[in-house]
């Protein structure tokens, strides 16, 4: 799956493909968050309503099969594919104009963004395969010729029956309109309700603030601006509504609750920790070793105790709140509580700096839970300063070719076969401090960290300099 972002902040062009591990280096203030963000905004369905289509080609193409007044469709069929796949791209690259709302902040600021999707057959796939798994009837009436459209559970045909009192119904030269109309209405209603095919969860740089700070700025302030945020997609359409509202949430919330959608969802898992913990994902349930590589770094498990997050070490020894446990463990709780209860097949895993706040050992081992999360069936992007990290994601990768004595490296290192990348599996870009994004090479031996090699190449080389300069005296 492939991005095509144009002019988001010092960014003019980024070519991104999306694949089961994504990773976006660069400095400070580079706006590669803000390109993880944008990703997350394009998948994140539920920020703005699908946009109505029609499409005239159902029957005509001989997608639409069968007799009155009896017709169906194959949903496992190319050309219904294809033309899911139009309608797809449309309400995704259609979401430019929601844009600020994902990162709140002012419409001008990404007045001239754009953002496309394009090479998505697998979402699609997905996308089909997920309204084959409810059972939805939808109905529609246009010019005395009611419609029925029927999708049951495991079934990849669509039902279509069309009913009228006119007798001469089947000569009516609008009678494949409805049913185009119909079918049209159903996957643009789909496309606006279905939970997102490619789930993106985000576990934002801001994640120690959210659990240090979030009593404080949470309670009635964010409850009411996200009640004010809800009104306010509902009546979008309403100038004078809207503008009513807007007045409402300045006159009493101000910029005291600004924060991008991101890191409210994070507030949001802190703040429904006691519900959110007693969830059980696949991942603990089918991939132990995911949450194994998680323990190695956490050092031990956390959970509610008397309505406080409390963090308790895996030997027994102490018991904390987490408020007052390190900045490491306030970091890694998001990553836990995703892995343990949150991820499902199909997520796409969004971590801004995981090696916030972790000794190098640590940053290693979060390269182990990364590959091990990939191999479950979660994609992840991330974005990263960590050389630590990228070393360690090139061993994974360089695992997967044929080495002598492989089978004594892994069992020394205490790695799985589930610890093990192919390059295929990757694609990494790098954004200077202009907004210049180049995708960086990925083959047998990793991914060529030439943008952390020259900066290491320096330090060592002004240490050097320094060092054969000292003077030769005796201390």
């Amino acid at each position: 799956m492939k991005f095509k972002i144009e002019k988001l902040g010092k960014i003019n062009n980024a070519d991104i493909e999306l694949k089961d591990l994504t990773i976006i280096c660069g400095p400070n203030g580079s706006n590669k968050t803000w390109l993880a963000y944008s990703i997350f905004h394009n998948l994140h369905f539920k920020h703005g309503d699908a946009p109505s289509l029609y499409y005239a080609g159902f029957y005509k193409e001989g997608i639409v099969q069968g007799e009155f007044p009896n017709y169906f469709i194959d949903s496992n069929s190319v050309e219904f594919k294809d033309v899911c796949m139009l309608f797809f791209n449309a309400y995704i690259n259609g979401s430019n104009k929601n844009l600020s709302q994902t990162f709140n902040t002012h419409d001008d600021v990404f007045l001239n963004t754009k953002i496309s999707c394009s090479n998505d057959s697998e979402l699609v796939q997905l996308f089909i395969d997920s309204f084959k798994n409810t059972t939805q009837e939808f109905n529609t009436e246009n010019h005395s010729i009611s419609s029925t459209l029927n999708i049951k559970e495991n079934n990849p045909i669509i039902e279509i029956k069309v009913s009228t009192g006119d007798d001469n119904t089947e000569q009516r030269t609008d009678l494949y309109e409805v049913i185009d109309s119909l079918i049209s209405e159903l996957i643009c209603h789909l496309l606006s309700t279905i939970s997102p095919v490619l789930r993106p969860f985000v576990i934002s740089s801001e994640r120690v603030g959210c659990l240090v700070f979030q009593k404080d700025i949470d309670g009635k302030i964010v409850g009411l601006s996200n009640k004010l945020d809800t009104l306010l997609e509902r009546y979008h359409d309403n100038v004078d509504v809207k503008q009513a509202l807007i007045e409402m949430h300045m006159s009493t919330l101000g910029h005291r609750a600004e924060l991008s959608v991101p890191v409210r969802k994070n507030l949001d898992a802190v703040r429904n920790a006691s519900v959110e913990l007693k969830k059980v994902s696949f991942i603990k349930k089918q991939c132990p070793y995911v949450s194994d590589a998680m323990k190695e770094i956490s050092q031990g498990s956390f959970s509610v105790e008397n309505s406080v997050l409390t963090y308790k070490a895996v030997d027994g020894g102490f018991e904390l709140p987490i408020t007052v446990a390190s900045s490491s463990i306030k970091s890694l709780f998001l990553i836990d509580l995703y892995v343990n209860s949150l991820a499902r097949e199909n997520d796409l895993l969004i971590i801004d700096e995981p090696e916030l706040n972790l000794h190098p050992n640590n940053q290693r081992l979060m390269a182990k839970v990364i590959a091990r999360l990939i191999n479950s069936g979660v994609k992840v992007l991330i974005t990263t300063h960590s050389d630590y990290l990228i070393r360690e994601i090139n061993n994974s990768i360089m695992l997967s070719n044929c080495i002598e004595n492989k089978e004594e490296i892994m069992d020394e290192h205490n790695l799985i076969g589930e610890d093990i990348l192919f390059p295929s599996q990757v694609s990494a870009y790098t954004v200077d401090a202009e907004g210049c994004v180049s995708a960086m090479e990925v083959n047998r031996n990793g991914i060529n960290s030439k943008v952390f090699d020259s900066i290491i190449n320096e330090a060592n080389k002004l240490q050097g300099e320094i060092y054969f300069n000292l003077d030769d005296v005796d201390e």
